[in-house]
């Protein structure tokens, strides 16, 4: 079976189309098409993946914040964490928190921005002994 590999910021796209705007496949398919389109069933493998694996990967995040930014506003328990649709979603939007404590303890994530939540996911994950998240 041939295996095509795609970028990161391919991956973030297609799971905050489906997670974060609640888009249908065809409208996540749709929103890949500038990233060169994955096919329609290795996006619905990542997104499972990345839903199967969210609410584990979550529970560090939100251990992470309030061990080392208790003060974030994720942790607020009348905030966006909430509000969030599903597991999935909320660790997309959690990662955003961790990003902007993360560029707080290393200079070299200075550069890291809102394309790059999935890859500071996968760099913290990685260094937590987290596993596979897509």
């Amino acid at each position: 079976m041939a295996r095509r590999h795609y970028l990161v910021e391919s991956i973030q796209t297609g799971l905050s189309a489906r997670f974060e705007e609640g888009g249908s496949w065809a409208e996540v398919v749709a929103s890949c098409a500038k990233a060169g389109t994955p096919a329609l069933r290795t996006l619905q493998r990542w997104c499972q993946s990345f839903a199967e694996q969210a609410l584990r990967w979550l529970g560090e995040v939100q251990q992470t914040l309030a061990t080392q930014d208790s003060r974030s506003p994720w942790l607020d328990p009348q905030g966006e964490a909430a509000r969030a649709r599903s597991p999935a979603g909320a660790l997309l939007q959690s990662s955003v928190y961790l990003l902007a404590w993360a560029k707080t303890q290393w200079s070299e994530l200075a550069e890291y921005g809102w394309n790059d939540r999935l890859r500071l996911l996968w760099l913290w994950g990685a260094n937590w002994g987290m596993g596979r998240l897509v």
